[in-house]
């Protein structure tokens, strides 16, 4: 009964969210920070979960990227993203989490070599409740979809952008862009 709780906590928090955003009143504390921090504090977090579903884990990491954002909500993105990859990313038995620099912008990147999302489902993955057929979802629990709606929305508020590709039986990879 408590993870019921905690199930229904959780979506609470991610409907806030979209509506604090919907009324554009989503309040960031941007600072500058470091994103490998945020990396590796992702990472750290999601490591067990990885290990229970027999999914490598690992990063890549340029060194010191600092970018001015809010960590609470760049990590909570970068989870989501982790979160989806080792849940989601059926049959798939690594994921990577990259993270770039180039010139004026920062990349994270999250890529699983599962199963993919198939080709219909793709116009309608960052829709609220959206969620794909079982075929993707075959690890573990069903989320509310509202993951990667919640992503984008983060990812704009820090006036970036959220991109997916994804193949079946190639694996899915997602890159969230923003200046740095």
């Amino acid at each position: 009964m408590p993870e019921q709780y905690d199930g229904l906590g959780k979506l609470t928090e991610d409907l806030l969210l979209l509506a604090r955003a919907d009324a554009d009143r989503l309040r960031l504390k941007f600072e500058p920070l470091c994103l490998e921090e945020v990396v590796r504090d992702v990472v750290d977090l999601y490591a067990p979960l990885a290990s229970d579903h027999g999914v490598q884990l690992d990063t890549e990491t340029p060194g010191a990227t600092r970018v001015t954002g809010d960590p609470a909500y760049l990590r909570q993105l970068l989870g989501n993203l982790v979160d989806n990859a080792i849940k989601y990313g059926a049959g798939g038995e690594r994921v990577l989490v990259l993270l770039t620099r180039d010139n004026e912008q920062a990349c994270f990147t999250v890529t699983d070599n599962g199963a993919g999302i198939p080709a219909e489902h793709l116009p309608h993955i960052w829709d609220r409740f959206y969620r794909v057929d079982a075929a993707r979802s075959g690890r573990g629990p069903r989320g509310s979809g509202l993951g990667l709606s919640i992503c984008r929305t983060i990812a704009e508020a820090h006036g970036g952008t959220i991109d997916l590709t994804s193949t079946p039986a190639g694996g899915t990879t997602v890159t969230v862009r923003f200046s740095a």
